[in-house]
């Protein structure tokens, strides 16, 4: 039980952390944008 509670504990923080790089990287590639139709 003890194992399945830690590998249930990683699959959720991989998934926490995989969300999170999906945000930086399309923040990233929204930012050029948004400037370039400010200008």
């Amino acid at each position: 039980m003890e194992l399945l509670d830690i590998t249930l504990s990683l699959r959720l923080r991989l998934r926490v952390f995989r969300l999170a790089e999906g945000r930086q990287v399309f923040h990233h590639q929204a930012k050029p944008t948004r400037e370039e139709d400010f200008k």
